[in-house]
C-alpha cells in the first residue's frame, strides 16, 4: 500500500510490552488502593482563639498569636490576650472593635511542608440558641500571615474585606433549639511553600462608609476553622506515578521514533 510503514513485531516483544504496563497498571491500583486512597488528605479541626486587642495590633498589619512556640523568641508584641468565658460574657458580642479571631496553621507544633500541596482554611461559627440568625451575608476583615522560622516575625501575606454566603439551619431537639451554620471557605492555597501560617480576622459592625453589616448574624459562642490539606503521601505517590508513566511514555516515543528512522521507505 503506497504510503504506509509497516514492520512485524514478534509475539514475544508484544507480550513483553504489554506485561510491563499492565505490570505498571496494577502496581498503581495496588499502592493507591493500599496506600491512598484511604487518606488523600489530612484534616485537622481547631477552633479560632478570641484575642482582645487594645493596642491596634490587627490595623498595624502585626500578627497576633493565639499561642507561642517553646523553642522560639518572645514576641510580646505579637502576643495574643486570650478572652476568658468570664470576660466574653461582659462583652455584648463578637462583633466588638478590639477582638481579633486567631488561628495558627498547624496547631500541633508541627511545621508545614511543600509536600502538602494543598490547603483548605474552612470557617463555621457555632451559635448559642439565645438568637437566631437571619443575615444572609456574613462579612469578614481577614488578614493572612506566614514565616518559615518559629523566631520570625509574621510577613504579611494578603488581607481583605470579603463576605460569604450565610446559611444557619435551625436544629430542634427534646432539650431545646440549636443553629448548625453551613461551611464557608475562608483560605485556600494552591501550593504551601511556607512552614507556619496564621490566620487574623474581625467581624465588624460597620464598613469603612459607616454602613452596618453582619446584622442578624446571631450569637457567637465560638468558630470552627478547620483546615484540609492535601497528605505528603499522597503527593509524593503521585509524583512518583506521574513521574514513571512520562519517562516511559518517552522511552516507547523515542524508540518507535527510532524504528521508523531505520526502515527503509
Amino acid at each position: 500500500m503506497a504510503g504506509a510503514v509497516i514492520e512485524n513485531v514478534s509475539s514475544r516483544k508484544l507480550w513483553t510490552g504489554g506485561a510491563i504496563i499492565f505490570s505498571l497498571a496494577v502496581l498503581g491500583f495496588v499502592f493507591g488502593g493500599v496506600y491512598i486512597t484511604s487518606s488523600p488528605n489530612r484534616a485537622d479541626e481547631n477552633i479560632a482563639t478570641e484575642c482582645w486587642d487594645g493596642h491596634g495590633d490587627f490595623e498595624n498589619d502585626i500578627g497576633i498569636m493565639p499561642w507561642h512556640p517553646d523553642d522560639a523568641a518572645v514576641l510580646p508584641s505579637q502576643q495574643c490576650h486570650a478572652l476568658t468565658d468570664e470576660e466574653l460574657s461582659k462583652i455584648p458580642n463578637s462583633q466588638n472593635e478590639n477582638i481579633v479571631f486567631s488561628l495558627h496553621i498547624p496547631v500541633n507544633g508541627e511545621a508545614l511542608t511543600r509536600w502538602y500541596s494543598y490547603m483548605l482554611v474552612l470557617l463555621y461559627p457555632e451559635l448559642k440558641s439565645l438568637a437566631k440568625p437571619n443575615a444572609t451575608k456574613i462579612w469578614f476583615d481577614a488578614k493572612f500571615y506566614h514565616r518559615n522560622n518559629a523566631n520570625e516575625k509574621w510577613s504579611l501575606s494578603h488581607k481583605k474585606h470579603f463576605q460569604r454566603n450565610y446559611n444557619c439551619e435551625e436544629m430542634k431537639y427534646p432539650g431545646g433549639v440549636d443553629y448548625a451554620c453551613q461551611p464557608m471557605n475562608f483560605v485556600e492555597l494552591g501550593s504551601v511553600p511556607h512552614k507556619y501560617y496564621l490566620a487574623n480576622f474581625k467581624l465588624r459592625k460597620f464598613d469603612s462608609s459607616g454602613n452596618e453589616i453582619n446584622k442578624d448574624i446571631g450569637i457567637f459562642s465560638h468558630i470552627n476553622m478547620p483546615v484540609i490539606y492535601q497528605s505528603p503521601e499522597f503527593t509524593k505517590l503521585w509524583l512518583s506515578l506521574q513521574t514513571c508513566v512520562f519517562v516511559s511514555q518517552w522511552f516507547f516515543l523515542v524508540w518507535f521514533a527510532n524504528r521508523l528512522a531505520q526502515l527503509r521507505r
